[in-house]
């Protein structure tokens, strides 16, 4: 099995490559676009206002050990704080290191397709499978560490297949490296780690097996080198997280792998619309799509087992089975021995990529160029993936924190009557304290002073505004008057004010 070293492109592969390109860079110009205009929300907020300033040995550590929390994912920091040196504090210097993750991460996603097949609609569909996911898409606007994590675990996948078509050294190294970063990302992708070593492993023993001479010693001592300087980086801060509880307080899944991870991955990718119902998705995508996937793990690996003569499909089929699967069972298992969280929402988005590259490496077995189906079932496939992104994806919105849609308007809608006056109290729900502070500390607005943290949402009349979700507005003042209502949110202004 070899890999032309140059990978040309096919003549009739061009004009789909340069629209695949094209669509790209736009992509990423509306990921900025999107981090410049959205609201801030809570988390990204507090990475800022409570991380970004510390020195990068206590980004590294997350220290001090009493204040350690779960929003400084270190990677993203590190970068967010180099971005904010560069650029000043605002918005979109904030969720940058994410935007330009997006553009990584499509580099990586077309190598991989290319690789896989040089079928114009197979690279279209390929591509709508990796972009037009509209939860997943949010976390490439977000300053979080969820946007680099994909991304440096696609072009981890690409370098991990170039060594399993090559066996070629420094491809093994760029993979294990590049999972590296992926895990400082966020340590979800501690279970891709794992997963990487599981499928090297895998693939040690069957060389070992079926070729009867050992694999180079250099291989397994790379891997070896990756898994001590992994330790080494995120020890001190995995077990501050791990001390403060963070793995196991409820924030995620808590009741079964099945419900709390793959149900919420339908769940979200609806992004809470009617098209093609919640119900309907959950009810029978569920089950087909694992299925699917079941299929293309006994394909390939009988294929892999008990024939000379296999493909590129085949391989990469197998080994993004093995990683999906191998995932999986590191989070079943950390459940039964620690009582870890189940992945869900925002920390389950790491199975969004594998799935899309499972879903198109099946496709590309089971459909031949000369399949006159493939040529019908790939672009309508495209169109129905374009539809739901347009009809459910929102410019302004980021379902995951939904609740700060409104935060920004509302801050400097309060700057703005609060012009020529002193400076006015602001009081908030706790969810939108650190969005609202973001404005605030940034001199996004000039006339508010700093909102002070507090888990109860005061409503009394020591604040000369309140910002307050709509089930809090009974304990309003009646010395206050509504002003402004939102989507979710009441603004009420204290007639002193008048």
């Amino acid at each position: 099995m070899s890999l032309n070293k140059s990978n040309p492109i096919a003549p009739s592969m061009r004009k789909e490559l340069i629209l695949v390109i094209v669509i790209s860079i736009l992509a990423v110009c509306y990921a900025g676009y999107r981090a410049h205009t959205a609201s801030m929300t809570m988390d990204e907020s507090g990475t800022f206002l409570n991380h970004v300033h510390k020195p990068v040995f206590d980004i590294l550590t997350n220290s001090p050990k009493k204040k350690a929390d779960g929003n400084n994912h270190i990677l993203n920091t590190l970068l967010m704080k180099a971005s904010i040196a560069a650029f000043g504090a605002n918005s979109l210097s904030v969720r940058l290191p994410n935007v330009l993750a997006l553009g990584f991460y499509l580099f990586f996603g077309i190598r991989i397709l290319l690789l896989l097949s040089s079928r114009p609609f197979f690279l279209l569909l390929g591509m709508a499978l990796m972009l037009l996911n509209p939860f997943q898409f949010d976390f490439f606007s977000l300053g979080r560490g969820y946007g680099l994590g994909m991304a440096f675990m696609t072009a981890s996948i690409f370098y991990w297949l170039s060594f399993l078509l090559k066996n070629n050294i420094r491809a093994l190294a760029l993979g294990f490296t590049i999972a590296f970063f992926s895990v400082l990302s966020n340590f979800v992708w501690l279970n891709f780690f794992a997963a990487l070593i599981g499928c090297f492993s895998i693939w040690f023993i069957s060389k070992w097996i079926r070729m009867k001479t050992i694999p180079p010693k250099s291989f397994p001592i790379i891997v070896l080198a990756a898994c001590v300087i992994l330790i080494s980086a995120i020890y001190t801060p995995l077990i501050r997280l791990n001390d403060i509880g963070l793995f196991t307080k409820g924030y995620w899944g808590n009741n079964d792998f099945w419900t709390d991870t793959f149900h919420q991955l339908f769940s979200e990718y609806v992004y809470g619309k009617t098209f093609l119902s919640e119900k309907f998705l959950i009810n029978h995508l569920k089950n087909l799509i694992p299925a699917l996937l079941i299929i293309l793990l006994l394909i390939s690996g009988y294929r892999q087992w008990y024939k000379r003569k296999i493909n590129i499909q085949e391989t990469f089929g197998l080994h993004i089975l093995l990683i999906i699967v191998i995932i999986s069972l590191s989070t079943i298992t950390q459940k039964l021995l620690f009582n870890t969280d189940y992945l869900v929402d925002r920390t389950a988005v790491i199975y969004y990529p594998l799935l899309a590259l499972a879903i198109i490496t099946l496709f590309s077995l089971e459909f031949p160029k000369t399949d006159r189906l493939y040529k019908v079932l790939f672009p309508m496939l495209t169109v129905v993936l374009v539809l739901h992104f347009s009809k459910v994806h929102r410019s302004d919105y980021f379902r995951e924190w939904f609740f700060d849609f409104d935060t920004k308007r509302a801050m400097f809608y309060i700057n703005e009557l609060a012009d020529g006056k002193e400076k006015v109290k602001v009081g908030t729900h706790w969810s939108l304290n650190q969005a609202a502070n973001f404005y605030i500390k940034t001199n996004s607005v000039l006339n508010i002073e700093r909102i002070k943290w507090d888990k109860k949402t005061v409503t009394d009349e020591r604040y000369d505004y309140h910002f307050v979700p709509f089930e809090f507005e009974k304990l309003v003042h009646s010395n206050y008057e509504l002003v402004k209502r939102y989507k979710w949110h009441s603004l009420y202004e204290h007639r002193r004010m008048r």
